[in-house]
């Protein structure tokens, strides 16, 4: 029985093991490495209690302005993905999931919406189901804080990624994250969570 509960601040050391346990196939591969190998748990804890870590995160109306959500399988936790409230900023101020700058290119329009990241699922516990759950979970979030749109980012080395997440109805946006000395990294996408059809 798969269950999904948000994460508490108790929770950080568990969303970092989990994290890391998940991403170790990527160690040495990304290029440049994921930035979840430099996290420190008070890191993580920031940003489960309701701080996303940078000045373009947005709570309202008191509600944190970032958090995670946990999937566990039996009572063992499978799987984890991290969230937060962001705004388009007038001139390239988006900030990525580590807090590193990323520069976009055509932007949506839409102000606020939930940029999810740091999707995790344990490799024993893939293709179960779990990580289209985590998400489905992030997409009703959006709808009760009442934004129209989830983000990610994928990497571009990592196109079995995006296949996933076109399946769960994302698409590319046009935009592509860079980061200086390496070029274009990830490719962002997005889904309208306002639309019946969506």
């Amino acid at each position: 029985m798969l269950e999904l509960r948000q994460a508490t601040p108790a929770d950080a050391p568990l969303v970092l093991a989990l994290t890391l346990a998940a991403y170790e196939e990527y160690r040495g591969v990304l290029v440049p490495e994921s930035g979840v190998f430099a996290e420190i748990v008070a890191g993580v804890r920031r940003h489960l209690q309701g701080d996303a870590g940078h000045s373009r995160a947005t709570g309202g109306g008191g509600e944190p302005a970032s958090g995670a959500v946990l999937a566990l399988l039996d009572g063992q936790a499978v799987g984890c993905a991290r969230w937060s409230v962001q705004t388009d900023e007038p001139e390239g101020g988006l900030r990525g999931a580590a807090d590193a700058p990323v520069t976009r290119g055509a932007r949506a329009q839409g102000g606020a919406y939930l940029y999810v990241g740091r999707v995790a699922v344990l490799p024993a516990h893939r293709r179960r189901g779990v990580a289209t759950a985590l998400m489905t979970w992030c997409e009703r979030l959006a709808q009760r804080r009442g934004l129209h749109e989830v983000r990610l980012g994928v990497r571009l080395t990592l196109p079995r990624n995006e296949i996933f997440y076109e399946r769960l109805g994302y698409r590319r946006t046009g935009e592509l994250e860079t980061r200086a000395g390496y070029g274009p990294i990830a490719r962002w996408m997005a889904k309208r969570v306002d639309d019946p059809a969506s």
